[in-house]
């Protein structure tokens, strides 16, 4: 059986209070395993960052500039064996906005739990899992939401499941259902709770050693919680998918989709038309070896708003990665979006907009145990109201511990 423990963060300069406490905690639980564990490995990692943001909140309602400073520390315990793995992930985040002009003051914390179990044999897979978030906001002054001193708390759970089997060498089935359901404390009447359900089922097929297509078909129910059924939504959504190698390292893969949006509950006989069919379309390429890495991915969706005009989106982007030596890598990424509303969505909050940003990184192991890295990410928005611009710098110290025995 095999253990992993990672603790790490992402931190301001004065590191999270509860990292430190969390991290040991979880390395006393593992230390105190029975004897019959002796066989699993226990790893660790550290890691604190310091992120700025001169524009965090750039949106096409927020052209002002606001300062933003992040802290999270992440705790990941893994344990695994042959045929089953556990994984047990806390995160807790806490960040700082500031406009520069003080129209905009907010403290944000962020707690997330989630416990992952998955079960392997020679023909069936089995996936559960179940997550917790409490995501809550101070504003001080907020003159877009009218949120004006008040405390937005959103609470999410969640609950997934799924199901793979092996019918023969090439084929598979997969089954899945998910259920998440939001709640909202002392938030503006805007907010309201819901809950969601989704079911699914796939079929998988290997053709040959360097190719392989699948098919899925889904169910989604969007159940706001206002005693409205006509705000209830049915979403159905039919996607096929293919990969293939094309060379020793690269890979394409390709899908596309077919989304069908549907106003009320259909499983309760209260269907109230349909919204139009959307469509979306994904290709990309992957480059892989020893030292480098790079991947391309572009993607179009083009599908009816509520009002029955169209609404598109478009999306580009790249990422890559080199390791110069054995201590110095460097890392790169660009990605380019483009939204359009339907003429009879379009509001100050909804309009059309593009999106750019580009980033890049080094990352220098300063000692065998301790990897400094600092990358750097410019935004740039473009809408009807204007344009805006975002300037970020992360610096990040990592320590990984040496395996226990």
């Amino acid at each position: 059986m095999n253990l992993r423990v990672r603790a790490g963060g992402r931190c301001a300069p004065a590191t999270h209070p509860l990292s430190g406490l969390v991290a040991s905690v979880a390395m006393l639980l593992m230390a105190g395993a029975p004897a019959w564990a002796y066989d699993w490995k226990i790893t660790s990692e550290l890691s604190q960052a310091t992120s700025v943001d001169d524009n965090f909140q750039i949106s096409p309602i927020k052209q002002r500039a606001v300062w933003g400073e992040t802290s999270r520390a992440v705790v990941d315990a893994q344990a695994r064996s042959k045929t089953h793995s556990l994984d047990l992930l806390a995160n807790l985040g806490y960040a700082v906005f500031r406009g520069i002009d003080n129209s905009v003051s907010s403290d944000n914390i962020d707690n997330n739990l989630s416990a992952t179990y998955n079960k392997k044999s020679k023909l069936t897979d089995l996936l559960l899992n179940g997550s917790y978030a409490r995501q809550s906001t101070l504003f001080s002054e907020e003159e877009d939401t009218g949120l004006t001193g008040s405390n937005n708390t959103r609470i999410t759970y969640a609950a997934r499941t799924g199901l793979t089997r092996r019918i023969n060498a090439t084929d598979t089935v997969k089954l899945g259902a998910s259920f998440s359901r939001a709640t909202f404390e002392k938030a503006s009447a805007s907010l309201t709770p819901f809950e969601s359900f989704d079911i699914s089922a796939g079929l998988g097929r290997v053709v040959n050693h360097t190719m392989e297509v699948g098919l899925s078909a889904s169910v989604g129910l969007f159940l706001p919680q206002d005693n409205d059924p006509t705000t209830d939504q049915t979403v159905y959504r039919l996607t096929a998918n293919v990969s293939k190698k094309l060379l020793h390292n690269l890979s394409a893969d390709a899908s596309v989709g077919a989304r069908f949006v549907e106003a009320g509950n259909v499983f309760e006989g209260d269907s109230g038309g349909g919204g139009g069919v959307g469509f979306p379309v994904a290709v990309g390429l992957s480059y892989k070896q020893k030292t480098s890495r790079a991947t391309l991915r572009l993607s179009r969706s083009v599908s009816p708003s509520a009002s029955g005009s169209l609404q598109s989106s478009s999306t580009a982007s790249f990422a890559a990665t080199h390791e110069i030596n054995q201590r110095l890598s460097f890392n790169m990424a660009a990605a380019y979006s483009l939204y359009t509303v339907g003429a009879d969505e379009a509001s100050p909050g909804n309009a059309d907009r593009t999106n750019y940003s580009v980033s890049s990184g080094l990352g220098y192991a300063i000692a065998p145990e301790w990897t400094l890295a600092l990358t750097y990410r410019h935004r740039f928005q473009d809408t009807s109201a204007g344009g805006a611009h975002s300037n970020s710098v992360v610096l990040n110290l990592t320590h990984p511990f040496v395996p226990m025995p």
